[in-house]
C-alpha cells in the first residue's frame, strides 16, 4: 500500500521523503533560532535539484522551502545589502538577522546570520555560521502536500 505519512515536523537526520515527487533523504537537521522564533533546515542528499529543505511552522501555518546552494551569488553587492543582483536579477532585502544555530545528530552549536531577499517568487537566501563565508542558495516554496515522509531513521 502507499506509505505512511507524517507530519514535516517530524522529519529528522535519517528521515526519507518525498519531496515533490523527488526522493532525498535528511543527513542533517540545522535547529534554526532567531529572537524567539525557531525553524529547521534539513541537509538533503539524492534530490536532483534541492540541497536543503526548510520547514516553518507560524503559528499553526506550514511553510516549506525547497533550497538549492549556489555558490557564486550575488553577482552585485554583498549579503545584507538593501539590494542585489542575482541570476541578472535586482532583488530587495525582505529580511535579516542574527542568532544561533544547532546541528543534529551533532550537536554542533553557534552562531547564525542570514539576509533573505525576493522578488515575487524568487527567493535567495544568504546564511552564515560562526565566522564562516556567507552561503547563497535559491529557494522555491513547496505546498505541505508536496512533502511526504516516506520512512523514519534507519
Amino acid at each position: 500500500g502507499a506509505p505512511m505519512t507524517h507530519d514535516a515536523l517530524t522529519i529528522r537526520p535519517g528521515s526519507h521523503l518525498s519531496l515533490a515527487g523527488a526522493p532525498a533523504r535528511v543527513e542533517e537537521t540545522l535547529e534554526l533560532t532567531v529572537d524567539d522564533f525557531t525553524w529547521h533546515s534539513h541537509r538533503l542528499s539524492g534530490h536532483p535539484d534541492a540541497d536543503w529543505l526548510t520547514v516553518e511552522d507560524d503559528e499553526g501555518t506550514l511553510s516549506l522551502t525547497l533550497w538549492k546552494d549556489r555558490p557564486g551569488l550575488p553577482e552585485r553587492g554583498e549579503p545584507g545589502d538593501r539590494n542585489v543582483v542575482c541570476d541578472g536579477t535586482k532583488l530587495r532585502r525582505n529580511e535579516d538577522g542574527t542568532g544561533t544555530y544547532r546541528s543534529l545528530p551533532s550537536g554542533r552549536s553557534g552562531r547564525y546570520a542570514y539576509a533573505d531577499y525576493r522578488l515575487g517568487g524568487t527567493l535567495v537566501a544568504f546564511e552564515r555560521f560562526d565566522d564562516g563565508a556567507w552561503e547563497p542558495s535559491t529557494g522555491r516554496h513547496i505546498p505541505a502536500f508536496g512533502v511526504q515522509v516516506t520512512g523514519g531513521s534507519s
